[in-house]
């Protein structure tokens, strides 16, 4: 009698023993493949239920109760705001720089050459048989010994005979004058500088603000963050798609 109790309780030891090993292979496989492990040495109890809280479902095949997750906004990432398009768009800004359409850019203005003819002083006039001087002209009349002309000027007319009237005509010439700069001989024109303000231009990429012609501006545009579900209570899984958590188990 002794030995066939030694023997059955030896038998169910080695049956414990076999199962508890069963189950341990079972779970460390399950985690190893990222599952929940159902406890194999639990079989369902016709005489338990699984509870789980109003607006929860109870799902058989994770074991779980499980509802939809709520959604944040779409957003923009940092540095990035709504435009009127509804776009994530970012803003940069950058003083502009000074540039010269001619001439060169100095003490924040534009320098540049520039020539005019030369004018006459005033009761003079252009010299046709030389384009770099003025002339002047009038007339007098000699009456008296030698009547000779003075030197430089031209005899026009003589009349009468031993007492003659004689006219001659004297001409004044002048370099031309220039309203503003130095005439050059050589070029026959006035030189001189002109000054002009710049013009405001931006790097490549940016473009100006406006009727700011200091500030530069460049924008751009990117997606914006979509919404990404979350749980107020239990645990998201992205598996499923569902927030979860565990069930209530209780008696029927």
């Amino acid at each position: 009698m002794k030995k066939n109790n030694i023997l059955t309780l030896f038998l169910s030891v080695t049956v414990l023993g076999a199962v508890v090993l069963t189950s341990a292979s079972i779970m460390t496989q399950a985690y190893a493949q990222g599952k929940r492990p159902i406890d194999p040495i639990e079989p369902p109890d016709e005489k338990l239920t699984t509870q789980c809280a109003d607006v929860w479902t109870y799902n058989k095949d994770t074991r779980m109760c499980e509802q939809d997750p709520q959604f944040t906004d779409p957003s923009c990432p940092d540095g990035y705001e709504y435009n009127s398009n509804d776009e994530c768009q970012s803003t940069e800004t950058i003083p502009s720089s000074d540039s010269c359409n001619s001439g060169e850019l100095v003490n924040g203005e534009c320098i540049s050459d520039a020539t005019s003819g030369g004018i006459c002083p005033e009761g003079y006039s252009p010299d046709f048989n030389n384009e770099d001087r003025c002339l002047k002209q009038h007339s007098i009349v000699i009456q008296s010994e030698p009547y000779e002309c003075p030197e430089g000027s031209e005899e026009i007319s003589r009349s009468g005979g031993t007492n003659p009237l004689v006219e001659c005509l004297i001409t004044e010439y002048t370099d031309k004058t220039c309203s503003q700069g130095t005439y050059n001989t050589e070029t026959n024109v006035c030189e001189y500088q002109v000054s002009n303000p710049p013009v405001p231009v931006c790097d490549d990429g940016y473009e100006l603000v406006g009727n700011d012609p200091d500030t530069c501006r460049s924008t751009s545009t990117i997606d914006e963050i979509p919404p990404e579900p979350y749980c107020d209570t239990g645990t998201y899984n992205s598996s499923t798609e569902k927030c979860e958590t565990k069930p209530v188990k209780g008696n029927r």
